[in-house]
């Protein structure tokens, strides 16, 4: 995802849906991971 990847993150909603039984927003939990990983890179 870092290297300009951005369907890298797709890869990783799949199974954070998945553990939450499919009952989260996926928008809104690729906008959470989005900021993880601008936070884990600054």
């Amino acid at each position: 995802y870092r290297a300009g990847k951005p369907r890298a993150l797709g890869a990783l909603v799949g199974p954070v849906m998945k553990r939450m039984g499919g009952k989260a927003d996926p928008a809104v939990v690729n906008r959470l991971l989005a900021e993880r990983i601008a936070a884990s890179v600054s």
